[in-house]
This record gives C-alpha cells, sequence and structure tokens, in this order.
C-alpha cells in the first residue's frame, strides 16, 4: 500500500491504505473500494464509494460519484451528483442530482437535477446549466440547455440550442433547432432545423421544420 494517502472516517479506504497515490478520502465509506486509483479527492459520506483502479476524480457531497468504477477525471459537485455515471471521464457536475443517471462522457451538467437523465443516459458532450435543463436526456451529443427546465423534454437528439427559462420545453427527439427566449420554442416536439427568437415565440406547428420564427403572436410592427 502507499503511505501517501489519507483517510478519515469509518470504512474509509475499506480499513486499509490503496495502493494508488495522493487519494484523500473524507466522510464514512468514502472511497471504499479505492484500489490503484490515484489523485482523487472524496469528500462526504459514501463518495466515490466504488472507485477502484479511476483517477483524478473530485466528488464533494454525499454519495457523489457513487457508482464510479475505473474512469478518470470526473468533478461531481453536490449530494447525488453523478452517481449514476460507472466508466465515463470528463464530465463535471455541480447541483443536487445533477447528471445523476449518466453514462456518457464530457457532459457538463450546473443546477439541481441538470442532466439528470433517464437511467443510462450515455449523451456526450453536452451542456445543461440551470434547474432541470436537460432534465429528460438520453442520448446525443452537442446539446446546450442553459435556463430552467430548457430543452427539458429532450431524450434522443442532437445539436439543439436552448437559452432562456422553458426554451425549448417540449422537444423530444428534434434536431438543430435554436431556441433563444424565454418559453421560446416550447411546444416544438419533433421538428429539426428551426430558429426561434423572442419572448414566448413559437413555430407554426409542434413538428414544423427549417422555420423560422421572430417574436410571439402580440406583435404588431417588425423594425430593422
Amino acid at each position: 500500500s502507499s503511505p501517501w494517502n489519507t483517510g478519515l472516517g469509518s470504512d474509509v479506504f475499506n480499513g486499509s491504505a490503496p495502493t494508488g497515490l495522493l487519494n484523500v478520502a473524507i466522510g464514512r465509506e468514502a472511497g471504499q473500494d479505492l484500489a490503484g486509483g490515484g489523485y482523487n479527492t472524496l469528500v462526504g459520506a459514501g463518495s466515490g464509494k466504488n472507485i477502484n483502479t479511476g483517477g483524478y476524480n473530485v466528488a464533494i457531497g454525499y454519495q457523489t460519484l457513487f457508482s464510479l468504477q475505473d474512469a478518470t477525471s470526473n468533478v461531481a459537485i453536490g449530494i447525488g451528483s453523478g452517481n449514476g455515471n460507472v466508466s465515463s471521464q470528463g464530465n463535471t457536475s455541480v447541483g443536487s442530482y445533477s447528471f445523476g443517471r449518466g453514462t456518457g462522457q464530457r457532459n457538463t451538467a450546473i443546477g439541481e437535477y441538470a442532466m439528470q437523465g433517464a437511467v443510462g443516459n450515455t449523451g456526450t458532450h453536452n451542456v445543461a446549466v440551470g434547474f432541470q435543463g436537460l432534465y429528460s436526456f438520453s442520448s446525443g451529443s452537442q446539446n446546450i440547455s442553459m435556463g430552467d427546465s430548457s430543452l427539458y423534454s429532450l431524450t434522443t437528439a442532437q445539436n439543439n440550442i436552448a437559452i432562456g427559462p422553458y426554451a425549448g420545453y417540449g422537444i423530444t427527439t428534434g434536431v438543430n433547432n435554436t431556441f433563444t427566449g424565454y418559453q421560446a420554442g416550447n411546444s416544438v416536439t419533433t421538428g429539426g432545423n428551426n430558429t426561434i427568437l423572442g419572448y414566448d415565440a413559437d413555430a407554426s406547428s409542434a413538428t414544423v421544420s427549417n422555420e423560422i420564427t421572430i417574436g410571439n403572436t402580440s406583435a404588431t410592427r417588425f423594425r430593422l
């Protein structure tokens, strides 16, 4: 075992120092299964409990990165954050249960329940900032959600951008859409390649594609 590890709490490191270097585990069962992994910082009961050979991970909060085993370079802060990730790397999640069921890699989730996703969510390179952004996500890449509950219903899709609370709320499988503004495009469900700008602006139908909408139905003048 390596002498360069620090553990504090019952069942930390399963009672013996891991062979990996410079691990810190604080809290009951933090880093309990750690063996060859190194440079992990685990603070909170059950944080990083199942990490075995993974390294360079940071888990702060109760049961953060709870299921992680052999992946590297994940950061999870907040109760249950990142606790569904088993072997994926490069994810950053901040907020209670953010990225709570995700197994994809290089995702960023900031906010309570942000990108919590379906069980086994395999999405990669996605960003969610705000309460319940990308909440229902299952698979896909390059989606950006900024604002509470934006892209909330999105499941399998890619290249969607929603900025503003509830922007793109109803879309499920559409691709290549841009929604900007409070509730912008929130009734679109499966349309693609749409651009919708403005407060409560919406497309002509839930399934329309290749449409540009600026402003809501209350607008009476258009100026440049």
